[in-house]
């Protein structure tokens, strides 16, 4: 068996493929001890793989092996793979069999080990990331589950059970090898505080430590570390493969991983170990997504397992305000002799996908209590605490999408180690930028009852041909007169007036496809062109230049004139974006498709623009017919 002690460091690139199917670690540790604890991953890992045929494979591989080569301590379900001490008999066995892709060491994961402070800070890393800010909209996980994988949790911390008694620790589990579990029905209770201050940096409801980052999440706790801070990667891979086959009652939708290898990897490390790829990517395509904390070795470019694995998003730590010098480690790793917010703290591994606040946070601890501590492992459950946030305020979040959320709306923070700039996550932006667009549904059309946005999958197609706003006027206006701003009334327009004004604005709408902004001042129903009820529009015939009969095909419905005696609430629609007819004059020559306009000397009316020169910062649009005689309507499209 190999233990590395907490604190010591090994460093090793990925390991390449070799043509053994046993890594040399494995003949190593034989040769030394004469056995060897392991995992053996099947050739295959494939998604499409049925729980059934996975169990074949590997009992296929048993059936082989006697009691003398290999004793069974993990196989899983999902993953195709199995744990166990091997002998050198077995390892003969294994190395010839063509269903064994690799026989590696079942290496010790540890809590990625904090370091113990004084000074009270989990109530400054929540405002930090702006988590407060999403709690006073009513959004604090509810509904939401987090599984902690750690040294589990102290199920009776009123942190966990004082507002909601029994309803924030919804399931439990435990996966030691080579130690015994807590008695039921309390199998994950902590006996080191790891896990529960992980906890309570995501979901304290605030009984006594400061508000987690979603106070009303629902925790499962499942132990995989023992009371010392150790555990085998098996027993991880296990609790992953447990929340994947159990998922349909479980319903977990976040992962914190605050644990890691005390060997550093470059990442991508997807083949490092397959059999934790794997069980990653199996949650994450059906909706899991997992963080994971990089590790406390002040590397610059390398990090822990499965931190850097390609499908679990990897977390960074931060300082979350000026708590003076600090010497981390024992013995010493680095040292930052100043800190400040957003300051990367020095023992952050790697380049991780994401940095959170991580040093100095205080959260619940074993006991009923409290305890400070910093480090990536208390970076981690911010990141997945923000999930939560993020999964209430839009259930259907895909991994992928809640990633892209996280960094894309991050505050960008500098390592000095390596010099790269990754996001500090905000939970506030986050939320803000995924309440304020669509998700794919499988819908053509859809309502988002949480946001209100309106989602459509298509083109959407209207009688209209503009996109128009409502806006002020201080005189009356009718469809098709050219706008400019009022310089006497601000925040108003008018009639244009003068060629070549510079204050033009664009065209009053005649009949838009779609109206942005709130109406300040509806009109009362006027008849339609049909003879009924149009609220808010009273339609009327523009026949002057186009002729035609109320109900003939060539006729412009267009609505009534506007701000005639409502003085300050007087309001128009104005044409942003499209085809509008405008009101033009033959004043500076006939218009012909094509010619740029501009306003004329007829207020309210335009004409084409015959020198660029004196039409810079006048242009309304581009005529789309032409006009000979002296005024008239013609159709033209809006350029700004």
């Amino acid at each position: 068996m190999v233990g590395i002690a907490l604190g010591a460091v090994l460093v090793r690139l990925s390991p390449a493929q070799t043509p053994s199917r046993v890594d040399p670690e494995v003949l190593q540790e034989i040769q030394a001890h004469g056995q060897a604890r392991v995992i053996v991953t099947l050739t295959d890992q494939s998604l499409a793989l049925r729980t059934q045929q996975i169990a074949q494979r590997i009992e296929g591989i048993l059936r082989e092996l006697t009691s003398q080569d290999f004793q069974l301590s993990r196989r899983f379900e999902s993953v195709a793979a199995f744990a166990g001490v091997v002998t050198p008999s077995g390892i003969a066995k294994l190395e010839r069999h063509p269903d064994v892709l690799r026989v590696q060491l079942d290496i010790l994961l540890h809590a990625i080990s904090p370091q113990p402070r004084t000074q009270p800070q989990l109530a400054e890393s929540v405002p930090l990331i702006q988590a407060n800010q999403v709690h006073a909209l009513g959004i604090t996980g509810s509904g939401v589950r987090i599984a902690i994988l750690d040294t589990g949790i102290d199920t009776d911390h009123p942190d966990f059970s004082t507002v909601t008694p029994g309803d924030r620790i919804v399931a439990q589990n435990c996966f030691l090898t080579g130690a015994s579990c807590p008695s039921p029905p309390n199998v994950a209770e902590d006996g080191n505080g790891h896990g529960t201050h992980v906890s309570g940096i995501a979901a304290s409801d605030g009984s006594v430590s400061s508000v987690g980052v979603a106070p009303a999440a629902q925790l499962v706790a499942v132990k995989v570390l023992r009371d010392n801070g150790s555990g085998y990667l098996s027993d991880t891979v296990a609790a992953l493969d447990w929340i994947y086959n159990n998922n349909a009652s479980l319903n977990v939708k976040v992962v914190n991983m605050s644990l890691g290898s005390s060997t550093l990897y470059t990442p991508p490390c997807d083949s490092a170990y397959p059999a934790m790829t794997t069980a990653i990517n199996n949650l994450r395509a059906i909706g899991v997504i997992s963080f994971a904390a990089s590790g406390n070795n002040s590397n610059a470019t390398q990090m822990s397992l499965p931190a850097c694995i390609t499908s679990a998003v990897s977390v960074g730590a931060v300082y979350d305000a000026n708590v003076g010098g600090i010497s981390w480690g024992i013995p010493v790793v680095c040292t930052d002799p100043t800190t400040a917010a957003d300051q990367v703290v020095c023992i952050t591994n790697g380049v991780p996908d994401l940095q959170a606040p991580g040093a100095l946070i205080t959260s619940s601890v074993n006991g009923g209590g409290t305890a400070t501590y910093g480090g990536t492992s208390m970076a981690s459950p911010h990141a997945a605490g923000t999930a939560a946030l993020l999964l209430q305020a839009k259930p259907a979040l895909t991994p992928d999408q809640i990633e892209t959320l996280l960094v894309t709306t991050g505050v960008p923070v500098t390592d000095p180690k390596n010099g790269q700039t990754r996001p500090r996550i905000n939970a506030f932006a986050a939320v803000s930028a995924a309440l304020s667009s669509c998700t794919a549904t499988g819908a053509i059309f859809r309502i988002e009852r949480t946001t209100g946005n309106v989602c459509a999958d298509g083109s959407f197609n209207s009688g209209g041909a503009d996109v128009a706003e409502y806006v002020r006027v201080s005189e009356a206006v009718e469809p098709g007169d050219v706008l400019e701003l009022d310089p006497t009334k601000p925040g108003h327009y008018r009639k244009a007036r003068g060629a070549y004004s510079t204050l033009v604005a664009g065209v009053v709408s005649t009949q838009p496809g779609v109206i942005l902004g709130v109406r300040p001042n509806p009109l009362a129903p006027f008849p339609t062109r049909e003879g009924g009820q149009a609220p808010g529009f009273a339609w009327t015939v523009h026949r002057a230049a186009i002729g035609g009969t109320p109900n003939s095909p060539d006729a412009v419905w267009s609505p009534p004139t506007l701000g005639e005696g409502l003085g300050e609430r007087s309001t128009a629609l104005l044409a942003l974006i499209g085809r509008v007819p405008v009101r033009a004059t033959t004043e500076n020559g006939p218009i012909r498709p094509g010619d740029l306009l501009t306003s004329s000397s007829k207020p309210g009316y335009a004409m084409r623009c015959d020198e660029a020169r004196k039409c810079e910062g006048a242009i309304i649009g581009k005529a789309l017919e032409a006009l000979d005689g002296s005024d008239g309507v013609i159709l033209m499209l809006v350029m700004k």
